[in-house]
């Protein structure tokens, strides 16, 4: 039996329709959401923080991006974070999930700035665990961690007392990698996930790096429509002894999707029903057992 939960971020839909995406996914019984910091700052600057409690469903991760590269600016990104933070904690959200900052990947140099990453991972990780959350890392194309060799160094890099994992097995073999492979490997250090599927067509890209989407998924695809070995992936985090959070879906919402998102975020239910995973009958959620963020 899988002894998991199931969750999924709000990143199919536009950030402004965060409300909406909320709504949605507590309805077809996911068990928590993910949003972007600067998402949460806004909802409480809106005086929404009780949109989970309202919809019954609750705020389990959220999702920070921070300077790895630069020093100078390590201390403006931590008290962004760390505002992010405090929200997070009002509604008993757990896990951070953090990337980093864009870099230009063809004339960026890991080695040039390993030395940073891994003090600033450290740093941020250390930070956030004395406001008792965990920092689990996610390695995202276009950022300074993207390639097997980058997330082995950060993994081997930093204290896994302040520092977990969170592979997005979707980027990671958008990147290139085998995500079993580095699944398998840090099963002991991985915390969190985002499980995502990737279509494996080729990438194209602007004169300006950027990645250009011809999918509306930015190259992903629902749960069991791409080339991501999802259910080996799926029976290690079974396995683990230390992981003890939802199974974050996710699927990347283009500027037109496909499909509309409610359908794909269906897609991804059915799919992971059909492994044996259970998600919440609809009007079964206890609202009461929320945290309203007042």
């Amino acid at each position: 039996m899988n002894r998991h939960g199931v969750g999924h971020t709000c990143i199919t839909w536009d950030e402004q329709d965060v409300e909406t995406a909320v709504a949605v996914l507590a309805e077809l019984g996911y068990e928590g959401v993910e949003v972007f910091g600067w998402t949460l700052e806004e909802l409480e600057r809106q005086g929404k923080l009780e949109l989970f409690g309202t919809c019954g469903i609750p705020l389990t991760s959220v999702y920070f991006a921070m300077n790895l590269c630069d020093p100078n600016q390590w201390e403006a990104s931590m008290a962004r974070g760390k505002k992010w933070a405090d929200i997070m904690k009002r509604l008993n959200a757990r896990y951070i999930c953090l990337g980093g900052e864009d870099v230009d990947r063809r004339t960026y140099r890991y080695e040039a700035y390993r030395k940073q990453i891994q003090k600033a991972v450290n740093e941020y990780g250390k930070r956030f665990a004395d406001m008792g959350l965990t920092l689990c890392y996610h390695p995202h194309t276009g950022t300074p961690i993207q390639t097997e060799e980058e997330i082995r160094s950060l993994m081997e890099g930093t204290n896994p007392d302040w520092v977990s994992f969170a592979p997005d097995v979707g980027q990671i073999q958008k990147a290139g990698a085998n995500p079993v492979s580095l699944v398998g490997d840090y099963l002991e250090r991985i915390r969190h996930i985002h499980l995502k599927d990737y279509d494996g067509k080729p990438l194209s890209y602007d004169e300006n790096g950027k990645e250009i989407d011809t999918s509306g998924f930015v190259g992903y695809a629902p749960l069991g429509e791409g080339v991501v070995e999802l259910p080996a992936i799926l029976d290690l985090i079974e396995h683990s002894d230390v992981f003890d959070n939802l199974i974050m879906v996710e699927l990347d919402g283009g500027k037109t999707t496909p499909i509309p998102q409610r359908e794909a975020v269906l897609r991804n239910r059915e799919y992971l029903r059909s492994l044996g995973y259970h998600f919440r009958t609809e009007g079964s959620r206890d609202k009461g057992e929320m945290n309203d963020g007042i």
